[in-house]
């Protein structure tokens, strides 16, 4: 069993919690939940980039659909929040 990371599309907050079985969906017990909805799974490069913005620039980001640019150094996955960068950024996962 692994932990990941999750965020809440509706207030921003970030969570690790245990995976859950992906077979089931979102709509099962035991996916995580937080402001009565299902949070959204989030990959590595998205999880880091997750955490260097704040909750309300975090649920911009999430809206954008969670893009990631690759920057030089060593928290190397910037998130992608404005509409003009998507062009140049990485998936979600």
């Amino acid at each position: 069993m692994t932990n990941r990371t999750f965020a809440c599309e509706v207030c921003g907050e970030i969570r690790r919690a245990i995976s859950p079985d992906y077979d089931e969906g979102i709509e099962s017990k035991n996916w995580p939940k937080h402001c009565d909805n299902p949070m959204f799974l989030l990959g590595y490069r998205a999880s880091q980039a997750a955490t260097q913005i704040d909750k309300e620039e975090r649920i911009k980001w999430l809206k954008l659909g969670g893009r990631v640019i690759k920057h030089p150094g060593k928290k190397k996955w910037r998130p992608v929040l404005k509409e003009e960068h998507l062009k140049d950024a990485y998936p979600l996962n």
